[in-house]
């Protein structure tokens, strides 16, 4: 059983530390999750909390569309492993004049773009596997600026060029 799509999650952790006088206090920290349990009907989506994947997409989009398109700051979507499988069109995951995101643990496959953000500062992509991209496996465009971009892997591209583009610092 899984839980339904758009469900979310609160996660609370409660602390009490002590300073060295003696005097303790309280820290209460939460955390929203939104589930999105992926069907192919999801798949174009768009994601404004912290989001995990709970199975693989399979999708075919149109030239236009993005399978996951971030519409907030300070978000995260952490794949949790499973894939997004495209037609060879399309954006595997998109973002436009963000700040904040990260992406983790997703296998990006077969989308004109797998990774496409513009104008995206302070953000981070950890874990990705990307492959058989029609186009740009990842791209950092227009003034996209202090990003990090680590434990990346690539297969299936014709030409080292179609691997990274970028136009700013990252």
């Amino acid at each position: 059983s899984s839980l339904a799509n758009g469900t979310i999650l609160t996660n609370t952790v409660n602390t009490t530390l002590e300073n060295s006088t003696g005097s303790s206090f309280l820290i209460n920290v939460t955390e929203n999750t939104t589930v999105l349990n992926v069907v192919a009907a999801a798949c174009p989506g768009t994601i404004t909390t912290d989001t995990n994947l709970t199975e693989n997409i399979t999708t075919a989009l149109t030239s236009q569309q993005s399978c996951v398109q971030f519409e907030a700051n300070n978000i995260v979507l952490d794949c949790q492993g499973y894939s997004m499988t495209g037609n060879g069109s399309g954006l595997g995951i998109n973002a436009t004049s963000r700040s904040g995101i990260t992406v983790r643990n997703c296998n990006v496959i077969n989308f004109s773009n797998n990774l496409l953000w513009t104008g995206v500062t302070n953000s981070f992509v950890n874990n990705l596997n990307a492959s058989n991209s029609t186009g740009l496996v990842i791209s950092l465009a227009s003034s996209s600026s202090n990003n990090q971009l680590t434990n990346i892997s690539v297969q299936g591209i014709t030409s080292a060029t179609n691997f990274l583009t970028t136009t700013a610092t990252n």
